[in-house]
């Protein structure tokens, strides 16, 4: 498979820094840990990007730029505001999976406990989530909803001004699906299939789903097949972040929502790997 080793040491580096850093191979008995990190993209995917900005001229659409002429920008200007702008904060990005919610560090670990079995996972990037309700605590699914149209600036719309600009980055594509399962090729070697996968004409999010709740068009999945360490933790490939545009609005807008899930609460304890002392982090949750 030709995606295989893509990037091979970048996620072998991770899965095994995950592992020092976690404990996993030492904490016997712990709880099982999903374990994804937000990354900021590759240098070869920020230079595609200028190069592609550069040739088409599209210099102007960027607001750093102000009235400069294009013509005035060197390319090595231009590549370094795409790495300024592709390369945000990894922090405060809301997060949920099985019935709790998170936000990630400064690093872009976000960890959950593990509470499906099954060797796949569901990753959904949206701004926007809803839940259907069975009673006043308790919830019988998620699903993303359709987004709202304003056509016209009538009292209604004006009235609604705050929530129409918001709603803006569901223009295009809502919300992004992908299917993450865990597999062996011939020889047994361990590797991630990654796949977009469309929107359920439903909109339910699966209970074996990751959610990001963000504007998607502020990530980057790669797909294909990737290497993975075995370990008892479900340790995902990086997801690249490449904006955090929105993201105070989507964190505000869904407040109230995080009172039906638990937060992810972490307890962390130094211990020594050979003369080192590192801190090993792990979930108190139950």
């Amino acid at each position: 498979m030709k995606t295989r080793f893509f990037a091979i040491w970048g996620w072998q580096s991770f899965a095994m820094g995950m592992a020092v850093l976690f404990g996993f191979s030492q904490c016997s008995g712990a709880i099982p840990h999903l374990v994804m990190r937000l990354a900021h993209p590759p240098s070869e995917e920020i230079a595609k990007t200028a190069q592609r900005l550069h040739k088409e001229k599209a210099l102007e659409k960027i607001e750093k730029f102000g009235k400069i002429a294009p013509e005035k920008f060197v390319y090595k200007t231009v590549k370094g505001l795409i790495r300024e702008q592709s390369t945000p904060g990894l922090s405060g990005v809301l997060t949920m999976y099985g019935g709790y919610f998170t936000h990630s560090d400064k690093e872009g670990i976000v960890e959950f406990p593990l509470r499906h079995e099954a060797p796949k996972v569901y990753l959904v990037i949206t701004p926007r989530l809803k839940l259907a309700r069975l009673g006043e605590e308790t919830i019988s699914h998620m699903h993303v909803p359709k987004p709202k149209v304003i056509e016209s600036k009538n009292d209604k719309a004006t009235e609604l001004k705050h929530d129409a600009d918001f709603l803006k980055i569901y223009e295009g594509e809502k919300a992004k699906f992908y299917t993450l399962e865990q597999k062996k090729d011939k020889s047994e070697v361990d590797f991630w299939e990654i796949k977009e996968t469309p929107i359920p004409e439903t909109r339910r999010i699966s209970k074996l789903s990751l959610v990001i709740l963000a504007n998607p068009r502020n990530f980057f999945v790669r797909t294909g097949d990737f290497m993975r360490n075995t370990t008892d933790h479900m340790v995902l490939p990086p997801v690249y972040m490449i904006g955090k545009k929105y993201n105070d609005r989507v964190l505000l807008s869904h407040l109230r929502l995080t009172r039906y899930f638990e937060e992810v609460e972490m307890s962390t304890q130094k211990a020594k790997s050979g003369e080192k002392e590192i801190v090993q982090k792990a979930i108190a949750n139950s």
